[in-house]
């Protein structure tokens, strides 16, 4: 199996229904988040996908556009979504039950 996920490309292609559910899981894990913020992790989560569905809207040559798939390019997210993505793909894909074979190459 080859894939392959460029992130100076990857925010379109980010499944980001799925996306969401890593972060809140990622927040609702944590430890010490209950320490340094007084917001739940529902909320930052909420936060999140308010901030993709509205910040998804850019001007090209003119005329405005709506994204309406994967996080938004330009946006201060979308690099950390594209981390929470790829560091789920790694967990789901290096985990010694699913590989078969031996990786050659991880870069």
């Amino acid at each position: 199996m080859l894939v392959s996920y460029d992130l100076d490309d990857l925010s379109t292609g980010i499944l980001l229904n799925y996306t969401y559910n890593v972060v809140f899981e990622a927040l609702s894990t944590g430890s010490s988040l209950k320490e340094r913020i007084k917001l739940r992790p529902y909320h930052i989560a909420d936060l999140v996908i308010f901030c993709m569905l509205e910040g998804n809207y850019f001007n090209f040559q003119g005329e405005h556009f709506s994204q309406i798939q994967g996080a938004p390019m330009r946006s201060q997210l979308s690099p950390v979504l594209a981390l929470f993505f790829t560091e789920r793909l790694e967990e789901m894909a290096f985990t010694q039950d699913s590989i078969t074979g031996s990786v050659k190459l991880f870069k």
